[in-house]
């Protein structure tokens, strides 16, 4: 991403949280949707473009949802913005609570050992020059 978009994000940062439609599709049946359709291919290549070459990314390792989500993705949009990186976050939770602000994130299996290959791939996927644990990133003042 380039740098405005970084600003962007967190121009639109925000601690609400979002509704869960989900939710409300599933509460009242007659409201359901088509939200993809379904007669257009859609491939990995022009859902989630690949960034240009010569951009850095680093991982973040999220075990346990932050406890301020909110602040979290703000470190981590400001450094993106400041250090012209990508961060990608790598997390084996459903939910790790990072997703709603615009951040990528990349599930890993729960079981440590296919986690740990799975991590492996998306170092090399992405080209990940290092990846950090997520509780590091919520100690930055």
């Amino acid at each position: 991403m380039m740098a405005h978009s970084w600003t962007a994000i967190l121009s639109r940062l925000t601690r609400h949280a979002p509704v869960a439609v989900d939710d409300l599709i599933r509460s009242d049946p007659q409201r359901g949707m088509t939200l993809f359709p379904l007669d257009v291919p859609i491939t990995s290549e022009r859902a989630f473009p690949q960034a240009d070459a010569l951009t850095s990314h680093i991982g973040i390792r999220v075990t346990q949802p932050p406890a301020d989500p909110a602040t979290t993705a703000m470190r981590l949009i400001s450094a993106a913005s400041e250090k012209s990186v990508v961060p990608i976050i790598l997390t084996p939770l459903d939910s790790c609570g990072l997703e709603r602000f615009g951040l990528r994130v990349e599930r890993l299996p729960s079981d440590p050992a296919q986690a740990a290959r799975a991590e492996a791939q998306l170092v090399k996927f992405w080209n990940l020059a290092l990846v950090i644990d997520g509780r590091d990133v919520e100690a930055l003042a």
